[in-house]
């Protein structure tokens, strides 16, 4: 009923702004006086009101944007029954978002929405689950959300279902069905699209195809998933299903490595090191190596291990450089075993 009722409130809403338009009013006056009739129907208690009086205070439209109020009132629109309200309650609780973080408050709230249908609020809970978050870990239970969710076309539940087939989590492993997941969610998820060019690249659930790798890869890099960023790097470097090309593959794994990837910043670093694609610099070798090696990537450590031991870009510090060798080591790093038995074990 209280959806019906919001559904109201928007359809008298578009009424005045037809009015405003027939009778001249600026933009600006516009947006005064929808606001106003926001706030005025929100304090009489209209759910309807209260929720988009909520969404404008979230977004900053038409007033500064202002989390705690919008937390207010998407909690009395909630309260009112609005299950969209619910859904973002429960995600402003796990965020932390103009309240303080609670993650069995969240769960509380998504299970509400999720009751009634509200895929998000289904696919939320299938990630808490999946996680333990607010409660105890169950991927069964986190596989039955998803499920629900990605039945209607949640495109963030079927990648997850797709993850969760491909890892054997609260399901039998299964590659096919993993597969198929993901390239129904492709369509419209950057994360699927990812791991749709992986299945490619690993022939899982698939033919082998680099190809096909390479052109799934490129659509989640483009809306800058650093892992697909560094895979089409890694793809241009190695020459796998494209022309080997030095420089295409430093300026994905730059655009990877400045969003963090460990990877991304080791094979700059290298890139960098060895001249491969561009400029040869030591100095920003080691920046890329220790940005990598703070992530703990053993790689990075070794080879930064040896540009201080060896002072290549760096003053030369052969026990900074000896304990980063043995902090590599300790992972089962090769090169670094043998880098540090010949060098520091004595």
């Amino acid at each position: 009923m209280k959806e019906i009722l919001g559904w109201a409130f928007l359809i008298v809403f578009c009424l005045f702004i037809l009015a405003a338009f027939i009778f001249g009013e600026s933009a600006a006056e516009r947006e005064q006086s929808e606001l106003a009739r926001t706030q005025k129907a929100a304090i009489r208690g209209d759910a309807g009101a209260q929720f988009f009086l909520a969404q404008r205070y979230y977004e900053g439209r038409g007033v500064e944007q202002d989390y705690i109020r919008a937390f207010e009132w998407y909690e009395k629109a909630a309260e009112q029954g609005i299950v969209r309200a619910q859904a973002i309650l429960g995600s402003m609780y796990y965020r932390g978002e103009g309240v303080e973080k609670d993650y069995v408050r969240a769960f509380q709230w998504f299970e509400k929405a999720a009751e009634q249908g509200n895929d998000f609020a289904q696919g939320n809970l299938g990630w808490m689950y999946s996680r333990g978050d607010g409660v105890e870990q169950d991927y069964a239970l986190a596989f039955e959300w998803y499920e629900k969710a990605a039945d209607r076309r949640n495109a963030n539940a079927q990648n997850s279902l797709g993850v969760m087939y491909s890892r054997g989590k609260g399901v039998e492993q299964d590659y096919v069905r993993a597969f198929q997941w993901f390239e129904k969610a492709a369509r419209r998820n950057a994360y699927a699209q990812y791991n749709l060019g992986g299945m490619y690249y690993e022939g899982k659930g698939v033919d082998q195809d680099y190809v096909r790798a390479l052109q799934w890869f490129e659509k989640a890099a483009n809306q800058d998933h650093a892992g697909a960023q560094f895979s089409l790097g890694r793809m241009y470097y190695r020459e796998e299903g494209v022309d080997r090309d030095y420089v295409v593959a430093r300026q994905w794994c730059e655009k990877a490595a400045n969003q963090g990837h460990a990877r991304a910043q080791y094979n700059l670093g290298v890139m960098y090191q060895t001249g491969l694609g561009g400029v040869r610099d030591d100095v920003l070798a080691v920046q890329w190596f220790e940005k990598a090696a703070e992530q703990g990537y053993s790689m990075a450590q070794s080879g930064l291990g040896r540009m201080y031991y060896h002072g290549e870009g760096v003053s030369r510090d052969r026990e900074k450089g000896c304990a980063l060798l043995r902090k590599a080591a300790e992972q089962n790093d090769s090169s670094a075993i043998e880098e540090y038995s010949q060098n520091c074990s004595g």
